[in-house]
């Protein structure tokens, strides 16, 4: 797939303060949630734990942020959605049979997912920024260096 040089510049500061207003207004609880994340300390290449999360965020996204329609935190998944999208064609996919590679079950708040998905658009900006062509990386031999996936549980807490 062809990588643009368009992607050094897809992430603006605008969408990363809409992540702030996010985890500003997001409650405080103790209640967790299951979410599967990457296991950063399996995967310690930088671009490879990128290219395994931004996928993950995409997925977290549509299923596990969700918010009233219309309201301000609705309209800024909805837009962090859409750069998502755009953003697709910036990473090369790596082979399917990694794809629950270095991948693990968490059990964190709401705000604790919200600071996970916040510093990976900030470091996915950060490297694109110096490199627009930095997801074009193989990181099939990092995938495959991590081990199998751990087993889900439920959590104690099941939270909306």
């Amino acid at each position: 797939e062809e990588v643009s040089e368009y992607c050094s510049h897809m992430i603006g500061s605008g969408h990363l303060r809409s992540l702030q207003r996010l985890i500003d207004s997001q409650r405080e609880t103790s209640c967790q949630i299951t979410f599967e994340f990457v296991d950063q300390e399996q995967l310690k290449d930088p671009v490879c734990y990128l290219k395994k999360a931004f996928l993950l965020v995409q997925d977290i996204m549509e299923d596990t942020m969700r918010f009233r329609d219309n309201t301000p935190n609705a309209i800024a998944i909805v837009q962090l959605q859409e750069l998502s999208l755009r953003l697709k064609s910036c990473f090369t996919k790596d082979y399917e049979e990694h794809d629950e590679a270095c991948v693990r079950t968490f059990y964190e708040t709401p705000l604790q997912l919200l600071e996970k998905v916040k510093n990976v658009s900030n470091e996915t900006k950060n490297l694109l920024d110096k490199d627009w062509n930095i997801f074009s990386k193989n990181c099939n031999n990092s995938f495959a260096e991590c081990s199998s996936q751990d087993v889900v549980t439920k959590p104690d807490c099941n939270c909306l």
